[in-house]
Order: structure tokens, then C-alpha cells, then sequence
């Protein structure tokens, strides 16, 4: 499972690779079973230019070991529960 850090760096380099452009991104606290775990946190990118597919996001969860990636229709990537490091 990648750490926040190196997932950061692995989301970049795809979507630079697929000539994506980040505005924006942020780490937020990951809430599970209604409080927040110290150990997880969500990343979110704010990207414009092509879309990541169905299977990027299933490429990306896999090898960043995340619950969750998806793609918003407002073009947000969001990665849910990456291992976090401080």
C-alpha cells in the first residue's frame, strides 16, 4: 500500500502522461464507521483536459491499494482511504 506522498507522485505522473492538467489538489481525514481514522486520508485532485477511464481508476486502486478512486463530472479525481504519512 502506498503512502499519500507516493501516491501523490504516481497520480501526477499518470495524468501527465495522459495530458491532464492539475488546478487543484488537497488531503482531507478519512471518517470510517463514523470517526476519523489517523492512519487513512482522501486525496483529491481537481484535473482538467482528458478524463481518466473506468479502468485508470481501477489501475490506480490497485496499485496504490485504496478503497476507492473515482472520477467526478465537475473533474475531480478522489482517492478514498490511502494510508496516511505525516
Amino acid at each position: 500500500m502506498l503512502n499519500t506522498r507516493q501516491t501523490r507522485k504516481l497520480v501526477r505522473s499518470m495524468l501527465a502522461q495522459k495530458q491532464c492538467y492539475i488546478w487543484g489538489t488537497w488531503t482531507e481525514q478519512a471518517v470510517r464507521k463514523g470517526r476519523v481514522d489517523d492512519k487513512l486520508r482522501n486525496i483529491g485532485f481537481g484535473v482538467g483536459g482528458e478524463r481518466l477511464t473506468a479502468a485508470d481508476c481501477r489501475w490506480l486502486r490497485f496499485a496504490t491499494g485504496c478503497k476507492r478512486v473515482h472520477v467526478t463530472d465537475g473533474g475531480y479525481v478522489r482517492l478514498v482511504h490511502v494510508a496516511y504519512e505525516n
